[in-house]
């Protein structure tokens, strides 16, 4: 019986970045990364996971991409929800250490090499409405409580330099001022 991981790879390569955001080589890369890492933490014992680690990646990258809820993720993977969460914390934390998927940074914004040009663009996602302070969370253009992320992009690399989150009701540009807009303005 293939794993969920197998069945994707026999995608074209079009559907499979379309629906995990990566290329098959980027994710192979990853897999390769992540084994090395799950046979390290259980060299000596250690209960060993339901998922392959390839299914592991898998429900990170569903979770990263389409922002589904852990119980969601639970259901579709056939693990607890906590388990959902924790592969998750284990497959972005092995990533981040490896080095390869890190983003670039504030400083290397601020220090402005090789830097030509910056796109910056911001998005709203829709969350649960909070119990307090529901008021920072609305955003009016909306109509709902949202979150927004903004992403700071290389125009001539195409590389994620930074990624700032806030509240919904926070306006875009008030945004970039608080995050480093301010001081890459007066720096440029």
């Amino acid at each position: 019986m293939k794993s969920k991981f197998e069945k994707a790879m026999e995608m074209s390569d079009e559907q499979f970045r379309r629906l995990f955001g990566y290329t098959k080589k980027t994710m192979a890369t990853m897999v390769d990364i992540l084994r090395k890492a799950y046979a390290a933490k259980h060299k000596r014992r250690g209960r060993h996971s339901k998922l392959d680690v390839a299914d592991m990646l898998m429900l990170a990258c569903k979770y990263w991409r389409e922002y589904v809820t852990f119980f969601s993720l639970a259901n579709e993977f056939g693990v607890a929800e906590s388990t959902a969460y924790e592969i998750t914390v284990w497959v972005e934390n092995v990533l981040i250490k490896s080095g390869k998927f890190g983003l670039a940074g504030k400083k290397k914004l601020l220090s402005g090499e090789n830097l030509e040009i910056i796109l910056v663009d911001v998005t709203e996602s829709p969350v649960e409405r909070p119990k307090h302070r529901q008021k920072r969370w609305y955003s009016g253009k909306k109509k709902r409580h949202t979150i927004k992320t903004q992403i700071v992009i290389c125009a001539k690399t195409q590389v994620v330099i930074a990624i700032f989150i806030d509240c919904g009701s926070t306006h875009d540009f008030k945004m970039w001022k608080k995050s480093i807009g301010a001081k890459a303005m007066s720096t440029g």
